[in-house]
C-alpha cells in the first residue's frame, strides 16, 4: 500500500495515544506518507513526523505537568476581564518545544498538515503539508496556534489573522485530509476525544462532527477511537 494518510484528532493529554497508533501502523508496515492533525494531535504528529521514536515521544510528553502548560499567574487575577488570556503563550510554547525539537516544516521526514482556526472569520486553515501552505510560518508557530484555545491562551497573530485552536472547527480533520489526498490508498483516523463541534458520547457511541464526511468504502478507510483507553491511562 503506497499512500497511507494518518489523521490525528485533538484531545489534550489524551493525544499521547496517537504515538501508540503510529507505532502500530509501523509494525503493520503501513508507515504514513502524510499526517493531517490538529491541536495536541498536531504536536504529537510533528514529533512522529520528525522521526522521533515512540518511547522518546512518550517520555517527553509524560514529563510535562499541568503547571508547565498552565502556570498560575497572579497578574491575571489583578487584571480580571482585561487579561488577554488565563495563561501565557510562553508556557505552551515551552511545552511544545520539549516534545517537538524541530522548528520548521521542511525538517520533518513525513509531510505534516496542521489545521488552525481563523478566530475572526471562523475559517479552517491548513498549514504545512506536501505543498507547504503558509510558507512563511514556522512549525513551532503553527503548532502553537493549533493548540491556542481562546481565553486560555492568546492567539497567534500572523498575516493580519488571529489564529487559534484547530479543534474549534474540526477536532478530527478528516474532511481536509480527504480533500488533500483524493488518491490515497488508506486513511487511518485516530480520535481520542470529543470536541466543541460534536455531540456527547451516549451508550458508547463514537461522536461524529456534524460535517464529517463518511469514510471511504472498502479497505481505504479506517477509524480508531482511543478515548476510553487514553482516559484510563491518564487517570
Amino acid at each position: 500500500m503506497s499512500r497511507v494518510v494518518l489523521v490525528l484528532s485533538g484531545g489534550g493529554a489524551k493525544a499521547l495515544a496517537h504515538a501508540g497508533a503510529f507505532r502500530a501502523l509501523e509494525q503493520a508496515a503501513l508507515v504514513p506518507s502524510h499526517i493531517v492533525a490538529t491541536s495536541m494531535g498536531a504536536v504529537v504528529g510533528a514529533a512522529l513526523a520528525a522521526g522521533m521514536p515512540f518511547d522518546q515521544v512518550r517520555r517527553r510528553a509524560m514529563g510535562i505537568r499541568r503547571k508547565d502548560v498552565a502556570p498560575f499567574d497572579p497578574l491575571v487575577l489583578i487584571m480580571g476581564l482585561f487579561a488577554r488570556s488565563l495563561f501565557p503563550a510562553s508556557a505552551l510554547r515551552r511545552a511544545i518545544t520539549r516534545i517537538v525539537p524541530k522548528t520548521r516544516f521542511e525538517y520533518l521526514r513525513i509531510p505534516l498538515t496542521v489545521t488552525v482556526t481563523d478566530l475572526d472569520s471562523g475559517e479552517l486553515l491548513l498549514l504545512g503539508g506536501p505543498e507547504r501552505r503558509g510558507r512563511d510560518i514556522e512549525l513551532s508557530d503553527a503548532l502553537y496556534a493549533s493548540c491556542a484555545l481562546p481565553l486560555y491562551f492568546p492567539p497567534l497573530e500572523a498575516d493580519g489573522r488571529r489564529l487559534g485552536d484547530g479543534g474549534l472547527r474540526a477536532v478530527l480533520p478528516l474532511a481536509p485530509a480527504l480533500s488533500l489526498e483524493p488518491n490515497a490508498d488508506l486513511f487511518v483516523a485516530v480520535h481520542v476525544g470529543p470536541g466543541f463541534d460534536e455531540r456527547p458520547m451516549t451508550n458508547g457511541d463514537d461522536p461524529q462532527p456534524p460535517d464529517a464526511p463518511p469514510l471511504p468504502p472498502g479497505p481505504r478507510g479506517f477509524r480508531a477511537s482511543f478515548a476510553p483507553m487514553a482516559k484510563r491511562c491518564g487517570s
